[in-house]
């Protein structure tokens, strides 16, 4: 027996419990135990609930179409601006009639439309999760107007313990520098108790839900 089991031993005994008790397993809130299908409606349901917007697409070849429709048809117009992603870089946006600008900086974001991917989303609570990286600055996120996350269907997980393995292998067995929960547009009501979309951060998050089974999960049973 080492001296920290010893130890912990003399804890548990002197608490009632013998040295060998076995450790209480912690409880899995039932909003994160869910699973597939149900997992996924659940994600779309509370990410509806906190006002994003969620586009389902098919493939992720068709993600430029989806989104050029869906900016249309909401009448959202500015700049758009893509991170230098991988994923998103190879798609054929000028195709769907995407102008895409590269070279930015913190100051050129005000007003424009961000295009990035997402680590993942969370199911527990419907929120977006974001990294920074090399390819992925932060600002990208915080500070355009529209915000429009790439998310996979397989990228949602159950609950806050599943978010820190994801980021630990993003950033090469490192956390990023930040991380963030996005829970819907940018919102207060700190003046008169008026409500505001965009004081802080996008006033619209688009979330492009790329899977087969990403339409079916916005369909009400």
């Amino acid at each position: 027996m080492s001296a920290r089991e010893d130890i912990l031993g003399k804890i548990a005994r002197s608490r009632g419990a013998s040295a060998g008790t076995a450790k209480p397993v912690p409880l899995r809130p039932a909003l994160a135990a869910k699973e597939g299908a149900a997992r996924l409606a659940q994600f779309c349901h509370l990410a509806l609930s906190l006002g994003c917007t969620i586009v389902p697409v098919r493939e992720m070849r068709a993600v430029p179409a989806s989104l050029a429709h869906a900016l249309s048809e909401q009448n959202l117009k500015g700049d758009i601006w893509l991170n230098d992603e991988p994923q998103l870089t190879a798609l054929s946006w000028q195709e769907a009639g995407l102008l895409l600008h590269s070279e930015r900086g913190k100051d050129d974001l005000d007003g424009v439309i961000s295009v990035t991917g997402a680590l993942a989303g969370l199911a527990e609570t419907g929120a977006v999760i974001m990294q920074s990286s090399a390819v992925h600055p932060f600002a990208m996120g915080l500070l355009p107007d529209v915000h429009v996350a790439v998310l996979r269907t397989d990228q949602i997980v159950a609950g806050m313990e599943d978010i820190w393995p994801l980021a630990h292998k993003a950033g090469g067995n490192r956390l990023p520098r930040a991380l963030s929960l996005v829970g819907g547009p940018s919102r207060t009501g700190d003046i008169e108790a008026t409500l505001v979309m965009g004081a802080h951060g996008p006033r619209s998050l688009q979330i492009l839900l790329v899977g087969e089974e990403a339409e079916a999960a916005l369909t009400p049973n």
